[in-house]
């Protein structure tokens, strides 16, 4: 068999595009532990997570998805 190429894509996590969603600068988790982020997103951001984790969430729906993103 020739030229097998391997496709790596990299998939963002719910946490981490809602970290982005909070435009806090970034942490070095080594130095501080347990951090809380407060802050408030706009539910057309929620939409547009919802819709990046869509083909990887068991929701039928949509509507699902965003459920499962608000937690």
């Amino acid at each position: 068999i020739h030229n097998l190429h391997a496709n790596i894509e990299v998939c963002p996590s719910a946490a981490s595009l809602i970290m982005k969603a909070l435009k806090d600068p970034p942490i070095d988790r080594k130095k501080v532990k347990h951090v809380y982020l407060i802050g408030n997103i706009s539910f057309e951001d929620v939409v547009n997570i919802a819709r990046t984790m869509q083909p990887r969430s068991m929701a039928r729906k949509l509507s699902g998805t965003v459920k499962e993103i608000l937690g």
